[in-house]
């Protein structure tokens, strides 16, 4: 079986980053679940890990991520996963077939809590974007030509 090649510049870097959890004792707390649902949890893949919601003062956080892995039958298979970490307690996680599901648990668990708004950018903060990589831009082309 042909391995992948290494990954280089950019890339290494946007895998590093979407691959980040952040905290080894949530990282357990998802490995100790993947193996108690029967799933490959040394290969698994835990990705896009991100604090959804928050009570004050920061004690309980409830976390969305992604899990790329595979069933006993290594079949590969895309579950989404919800951690609520109360810092005085154990972690508590469950995973999910689809998003939709996740939801369902999120909004029970984050009731009462502070939750980032979901939205996407608007023209005005694509504009501003962009108009900031066009000064930067030119700012570095200028600092190579000199």
């Amino acid at each position: 079986m042909p391995t992948k090649p290494p990954l280089t510049g950019w890339a290494y870097w946007k895998e590093k980053w979407e691959t980040y959890v952040g905290d080894r004792d949530l990282e357990l707390a998802i490995r100790k679940q993947l193996r108690e649902e029967s799933y490959g949890s040394e290969l698994a893949s835990i990705r896009h890990v991100r604090l959804a919601a928050v009570e004050r003062p920061g004690w309980v956080q409830v976390y969305e991520f992604q899990i790329e892995t595979k069933t006993k039958e290594k079949t590969p298979v895309l579950l989404f996963g919800l951690a609520h970490d109360d810092g005085r307690k154990q972690t508590k996680v469950r995973l999910f077939p689809t998003e939709e599901a996740r939801k369902m648990q999120f909004d029970q668990w984050s009731e009462g809590l502070i939750t980032r708004k979901r939205r996407e950018r608007g023209r005005i903060e694509w504009a501003l974007l962009s108009f900031f990589a066009l000064i930067m831009g030119v700012c570095l082309l200028g600092i190579l030509l000199r």
